[in-house]
């Protein structure tokens, strides 16, 4: 065999080979793996440490030790990942869902990111936003439109943002006055109130008519958002951001 053929050879086998010995010290050992699940880290945060190859595993223990809760863990290493370059996008974001939701909601618009926006979790779903008049003490629906394949987002920890596309939208209201506008922006508060809804898979989320933020409301209206995701994790990104406000 040439001596030219041969040297290339050998270059080849040492490049794979030091590639090889690079993937293997930056994966994260068994070991440490068991460890961050014994210290009460959620699989949800150690997926996404694994798929975007964030290894400071000690940097992420200690915090854990030291009481931070999992959300703000989590912006530390997204943090973290922003600084070296290698943030992973909200759909590489892990899923651990607390229901059953069929696949038939799906991603079909893709959550876009502002300014100063800063995304925690995305997922496709079915989505009805509703306004409400209270008119005699009864509730009287003045806009009402349905998206078949919205995009759910929440983004800062506090505030939901719905996207669809111009050609969704399906007018359910009688007393339609003009469509909403996408995105649609929702506050998280306290005086909301958040449940699972009559269908199964589906959830609600209705605000009072004195709330602070969007969408606004003047005393007399009241919003709701009926939504079927695509993955259920966005209901505890929901139900966290409601109980912290």
């Amino acid at each position: 065999m040439p001596l030219g053929i041969t040297r290339s050879i050998v270059l080849v086998v040492l490049v794979l080979s030091v590639g090889l010995s690079l993937r293997a010290d930056a994966a994260m050992s068994t070991d440490e793996l068991i460890q961050l699940k014994e210290a009460g880290l959620s699989e949800s945060i150690i997926q996404l440490m694994v798929d975007s190859g964030y290894d400071d595993v000690n940097r992420v223990l200690r915090l854990k030790e030291a009481g931070f809760k999992d959300d703000t863990i989590l912006s530390v290493i997204q943090s973290d990942l922003k600084e070296s370059g290698t943030a992973p996008s909200s759909a590489a974001m892990p899923a651990t869902p607390s229901a059953s939701v069929p696949a038939t909601a799906s991603v079909a618009v893709p959550a876009t990111e502002t300014a100063g926006e800063i995304v925690d979790f995305s997922t496709g779903a079915k989505v009805r936003i509703v306004h409400f008049l209270i008119y005699r003490n009864n509730p009287v629906e003045q806009n009402s439109d349905a998206y078949e394949a919205a995009t759910m987002t929440m983004v800062g920890g506090n505030t939901l943002k719905i996207e669809w596309s111009k050609e969704d939208g399906r007018t359910v209201g009688l007393l339609l006055k003009k469509p909403f506008k996408s995105p649609f922006y929702w506050n998280i508060s306290s005086g909301d109130s958040f449940a699972p809804g009559k269908d199964q898979n589906t959830f609600v989320l209705k605000s009072s008519t004195n709330r602070v933020g969007q969408p606004e409301t003047d005393g007399t209206h009241y919003w709701e958002i009926s939504f079927e995701p695509a993955n259920a994790e966005i209901v505890q990104w929901i139900e966290r951001a409601h109980a912290a406000n």
